[in-house]
C-alpha cells in the first residue's frame, strides 16, 4: 500500500482544481470568453449555443487549422437553443499557450477563435490570430477525440464531464490532457460524483470543485485509520 504523504501529493492538485466554462456561441460567432487563464490539472468545458459549432486545438502560425494530428475536436454540435445538452471536456496539462477555433462555415474567418494562457509578452496576441484567421482556410479534424463529450449537468453550469476526467485521473486510468505542443487523448471516463456550483470572476465561469478536496479527506481518514490498525 502506498504510504499516505504520497497518496496526498497526488490527490491535493485535483482537489484545487478549477473548471473554466466556455460558451461556443454564446451572443454570435464568438468565444465567450476568448481568453482564459488556467493552471496545469485545470478544466476546459465548453458549452455550445445555437446553431451549430464545434470548437478544434488549432495552432497560432496557421490559423483556422488543427495544431496536429492529436489536437482536441469536440466534433459538430447542432443545438437549438442554448446551452445545448452535451459539452466538451479537456483538462489543461501546462501553461503553454493553446489556440482554438471553430471550423463551421466561415466561423474562424469572421473571429471566432480563442486561447488558453495567452503569451504575457505579446509575441503572439489574440487581436493577431483573429485578423490572421480572417484569410485562413478552415480545416477539421475526422474523428473527434482530445476530449471527453458528457451531457450538461441540469440547473448548473457545469457538467459530469469535469468530474469524470479528474476521477479517471485519480483512479489510474489515462487521461485528457492538453497542452500548447499536443494532446494526449484518454478513453471516456464516468462518475457519479455530484458536479459542483459555479462562481463567476474576472470574466469567466470558474468551478472550484472542493468535492474533491471532500473525497481526498475521506480517503486520508480511510488510509490513516487503515495504517493504524
Amino acid at each position: 500500500m502506498l504510504p499516505p504523504s504520497v497518496i496526498l501529493v497526488c490527490i491535493l492538485p485535483f482537489a484545487y482544481a478549477t473548471t473554466h466554462v466556455i460558451g461556443v456561441g454564446d451572443g454570435g460567432l464568438v468565444f465567450k470568453p476568448d481568453s482564459i487563464t488556467a493552471a496545469a490539472g485545470d478544466m476546459l468545458e465548453f458549452q455550445f449555443y445555437p446553431a451549430e459549432h464545434n470548437v478544434i486545438q488549432g495552432s497560432f502560425s496557421q490559423p483556422c487549422q488543427p495544431v496536429n494530428s492529436s489536437a482536441f475536436y469536440s466534433g459538430y454540435m447542432p443545438v437549438s437553443s442554448g446551452p445545448g445538452s452535451k459539452t466538451f471536456t479537456v483538462m489543461v496539462n501546462d501553461t503553454n499557450p493553446v489556440w482554438f477555433y471553430c471550423s463551421v462555415g466561415s466561423h474562424c474567418q469572421s473571429g471566432m477563435v480563442g486561447v488558453v494562457n495567452p503569451p504575457s509578452d505579446n509575441s503572439m496576441t489574440l487581436a493577431g490570430y483573429k485578423s490572421a484567421s480572417s484569410s485562413a482556410t478552415s480545416k477539421t479534424p475526422s474523428v473527434v477525440q482530445g476530449g471527453v463529450v458528457a451531457a450538461l449537468s441540469s440547473g448548473s453550469s457545469t457538467s459530469s464531464a469535469s468530474t469524470s476526467a479528474m476521477s479517471s485521473s485519480m483512479s489510474g486510468t489515462a487521461t485528457t490532457t492538453i497542452s500548447g505542443s499536443n494532446t494526449m487523448t484518454s478513453a471516456t471516463a464516468t462518475s457519479s460524483a455530484s458536479p459542483t456550483t459555479t462562481a463567476k470572476s474576472g470574466g469567466e465561469m470558474a468551478n472550484k470543485t472542493a468535492t474533491w478536496g471532500v473525497l481526498a479527506a475521506g480517503l486520508l481518514t480511510a488510509l490513516f485509520t487503515t495504517q493504524m490498525i
